[in-house]
């Protein structure tokens, strides 16, 4: 993980932010299948960057130790299909650490 690129660590948190978007767009379409399919995507995703981050973790720059701690966070509070409550709200403070990342690598 060390020879990740900022433009390596953006591309995945776009990728990951892009496809939460997806997932509350089914859900706002009542698409459980959809919704699930890319809870799915985004979840097994998250694992396997924290399993090889935390293969090198003695060696990590400033902005992949940044990038693991998002990540860790994300696969804290997992997405789940959600059938309660404002879930455009939750799905806004899920994508909250991964937003603060990018903004951080554009400055």
């Amino acid at each position: 993980m060390t020879t990740t690129s900022l433009i390596d660590i953006y591309k995945n948190l776009a990728f990951i932010l892009s496809k939460s978007e997806a997932y509350n767009s089914a859900l706002l379409r009542s698409k459980q299948k959809v919704a699930q399919s890319n809870i799915s995507e985004i979840n097994n995703f998250i694992q396997k960057e924290l399993k090889q981050i935390s293969t090198t973790s003695s060696t990590l720059t400033y902005f992949e130790k940044r990038y693991f701690d998002v990540l860790s966070t994300l696969s804290l509070y997992p997405l789940t299909t959600i059938d309660v409550g404002d879930f455009q709200y939750i799905i806004a403070q899920w994508q909250s650490p991964i937003n603060q990342l990018i903004f951080e690598i554009i400055n």
